[in-house]
């Protein structure tokens, strides 16, 4: 097992590098449709004021926002090997003529709500509650179809953590708190989710899925005329099972699941990293 796991699940951004590596988790800033980003971590941490924690879902449950989250000591370096992101839809085939810029991280801070910064160690994409039940279809930029895609939100980053402090900094121009998080040792395992306030109906889930779209558009370079794709999904319940989940987690990741999950606007994407 490694030193460090941590699980995400929801609406992220993975910038990757070269096709086989990422540097980190973005957590784009969906003004149109507000999303709460949460960090779970053991019942045993404590949580430095000022950052504040409520209990839940057998752990502890710190709200983020506009800020970056740092597991101070990680043994790598650079970036995390991709694993299975197959599974993760590449954001430039569902919204055409977009790319991240050079200085994604610091020229349209608006952009940004949550950056998890990675080092070494694997990030690798596992079925979702939804993989296993639909299949997926579009056309990408250049017309080409995608057929029968299997999808997911879900990711593990699993890493030599050679401390057990998480340390939390606000974005600049940001009013958020600035704190540290320790955890009792290792091995540890904590949580992202990031999620929609409040549910969404069926009548608004064209909106749902351009909000997100517009969200990661905010952090790009428009390079040529822009156009979003939406898929199309089909049920057969035929696909892989869910990856299993710590007991006291399970419940944290289904307590907002329902029909949304799954879709490839709103779920987990992945770009080209240009640095």
């Amino acid at each position: 097992m490694a030193d460090l796991t941590l699980i995400s699940y929801g609406f992220v951004l993975y910038p990757v590098r070269g096709g086989s590596s990422c540097g980190d988790l973005v957590v784009p800033a969906v003004s149109a449709l507000p999303h709460e980003c949460q960090l779970w971590v053991p019942a045993t941490a404590t949580v430095q004021p000022p950052l504040t924690a409520r209990s839940a879902f057998g752990g502890l449950v710190v709200d983020l926002s506009d800020c970056t989250v740092t597991f101070r000591g990680l043994s790598g370096s650079g970036a995390a090997d991709c694993q299975d992101f197959g599974l993760v839809p590449d954001f430039s085939s569902l919204c055409c003529g977009v790319s991240l810029p050079s200085q994604w991280r610091g020229a349209k801070k608006k952009g940004l709500n949550v950056v998890v910064g990675l080092g070494g160690g694997a990030l690798t994409a596992r079925p979702d509650l939804h993989t296993g039940e639909f299949q997926w279809a579009w056309n990408t930029c250049d017309g080409s179809p995608v057929q029968g895609r299997r999808i997911s939100s879900l990711t593990t980053y699993e890493a030599t953590w050679a401390d057990t402090h998480i340390d939390i900094a606000r974005l600049q121009g940001s009013t958020g708190t600035n704190g540290t998080i320790t955890l009792a040792g290792a091995p540890s395992t904590v949580a992202l989710l990031s999620d929609a306030v409040g549910r969404i109906d069926e009548e608004q889930l064209a909106e749902f899925d351009f909000a997100h779209a517009a969200a990661t558009v905010n952090l790009c370079s428009i390079t040529e005329p822009l156009t979003v794709t939406l898929g199309k999904g089909t049920k057969d319940g035929s696909g892989p099972k869910a990856y299993p989940l710590p007991q006291d987690l399970e419940q944290f990741f289904r307590f907002d699941v329902h029909f949304l999950r799954g879709r490839p606007n709103c779920g987990a994407r992945q770009m080209d990293d240009p640095n």
